[in-house]
């Protein structure tokens, strides 16, 4: 009796240890709906990211154009500058000409994401090979009827779409 008893005993712990090992399909349906989750969670965090960087980038756009709105109201005059590169003369920080979304940094951007508008109001026939046809104080005038020309926008359409700023210190998305 004592050896049924005893096979029987085995038995029970060879049962057991069989109920508690995964099998290999468990094993596979495991990390395959891990996988799953990490891929979910990355599409949510990229997602996240994208908005964060928009967002920051609107931020930046705004500082712009409320540095560019006080300079005109104490020079009585938008800067001249050309289209690409940080205006200088609004001495703001380097960094808040870059977006985040622009993993380019390309040359011909002259270390900014945004072009610079104003320069597109200075008149008529105005050239910067030629400064006397500029007219800075024209712009200011084109801004105060309408504040909401466009000031500032990205270079490209980094997040899919191109940020501006208005004068008047409000942001969108530009229209083609």
């Amino acid at each position: 009796m004592t050896t049924q008893h005893g096979a029987h005993g085995h038995a029970a712990r060879e049962a057991q240890r069989v109920r508690t090992a995964f099998t290999l399909i468990e094993v596979l349906v495991t990390i395959a709906t891990i996988a799953l989750l990490v891929g979910l969670l990355a599409g949510t965090i990229g997602g996240t990211r994208k908005l964060v960087w928009n967002t920051k980038c609107l931020a930046h756009l705004r500082e712009l154009s409320t540095v560019t709105t006080l300079y005109a109201t104490d020079y009585k005059c938008l800067p001249v500058w050309g289209t690409t590169g940080p205006v200088p003369m609004l001495g703001v920080p380097g960094s808040l000409w870059r977006c985040h979304a622009d993993r380019e940094k390309a040359a011909w951007t002259k270390g900014s994401s945004y072009a610079y508008l104003g320069s597109l109001y200075m008149g008529e026939g105005a050239d910067f090979t030629r400064p006397h046809t500029l007219r800075p104080w024209m712009a200011l005038r084109a801004y105060e009827r309408n504040p909401t020309l466009p000031l500032m926008r990205d270079f490209m359409p980094w997040h899919g779409h191109r940020n501006t700023a208005f004068f008047n210190g409000a942001q969108g998305r530009w229209k083609e």
